[in-house]
């Protein structure tokens, strides 16, 4: 209703901020593809308001190019959640090349677009690149707003995830003990913190510290039986941290994750699903002592 207002008025800018926030609200209820129609609209109205040519920051109004660089941020954001690298990367790229004539270096809104244009990058595969943005965006968020700041552990994360594609285990543990830590310390205690020491574990089992891996599986367990305890991610768990009790030859151990895995597997997705079926056979292997099986 305010949209049509504000069209019927002839009120340009208003209806292209209105757009602006219309699309924000459909991606935040999932609705990706009505989020980027009202982003697409609000560009094309900013763009028709400068007589249809590019955007010169030193021309025009500082509102106008504040908005133009927001909308082509969620234009990116957007296209990346749909899988289009590559529109994502030309949008982001032209709204960082906006943010950072808009503001001082170390700006939030030029690490909150360098951020998203590192994820687009490491989904590309261009990861030097992502790691060069997000290690970027990380010393601006820290600078701006403490180390212990959801956002910054977000960003080492991020961060955490390019160097393991980079096969840095180190550096990657490193940031991802650090933001474990700081999220754990702000109260956030959800299935991305058991995800992500369910990731450091795999480091520590690659490094062939195997009780190191337990005791992170475990941390990643207590969270998940809090939230969910009958889920398929806990049966999962489980299905691995049998393995490693088998490798470390602790075979009650074993044998009583793999049986509580089978038993929500079952629950969960009936005798006959590949799941179930892998559980099954390890209570098998484990009795007759023989073999591991393949993480899943």
């Amino acid at each position: 209703v305010a949209l049509q207002i504000l069209t019927s008025t002839g009120d340009a800018t208003g209806s292209a901020v209105a757009l602006l926030r219309i699309g924000t609200l459909f991606r935040k209820l999932g609705e990706v593809k009505h989020a980027q129609s009202a982003y697409v609209k609000s560009l094309r109205l900013q763009k028709r308001m400068m007589g249809g040519g590019k955007l010169h920051i030193n021309s025009a109004s500082r509102h106008q190019a504040e908005l133009m660089g927001k909308t082509l941020n969620n234009m990116g954001e957007a296209y990346r959640i749909q899988g289009k690298m590559d529109l994502a990367k030309f949008r982001l790229g032209e709204a960082l090349v906006i943010k950072k004539k808009l503001y001082p270096s170390g700006h939030l809104e030029v690490a909150a677009t360098e951020d998203n244009l590192g994820l687009v990058h490491r989904d590309l595969g261009e990861l030097k690149e992502a790691l060069s943005l997000l290690r970027s965006a990380l010393a601006s968020r820290e600078a701006m707003l403490g180390k212990r700041h959801a956002d910054v552990a977000r960003s080492k994360l991020n961060i955490a995830a390019v160097l393991h594609q980079l096969s840095d285990v180190d550096g990657a543990l490193s940031m991802w003990k650090a933001s474990v830590e700081t999220l754990i310390h702000l109260g956030v205690c959800n299935l991305e913190v058991a995800k992500v020491y369910n990731n450091m574990a795999t480091v520590q089992e690659g490094k062939g510290d195997l009780q190191g891996a337990l005791a992170l599986h475990q941390q990643a367990m207590d969270i998940k039986l809090r939230i969910a305890p009958d889920s398929i991610t806990v049966a999962d768990s489980l299905y691995n941290m049998a393995i490693l009790y088998e490798q470390n030859n602790q075979l009650l151990e074993a044998r009583d994750a793999a049986q509580r895995s089978l038993a929500i597997s079952e629950m969960r997705l009936g005798k006959d699903h590949p799941s179930s079926e892998d559980a099954r056979e390890m209570l098998r292997d484990l009795k007759r002592k023989a073999g591991s099986k393949p993480k899943r």
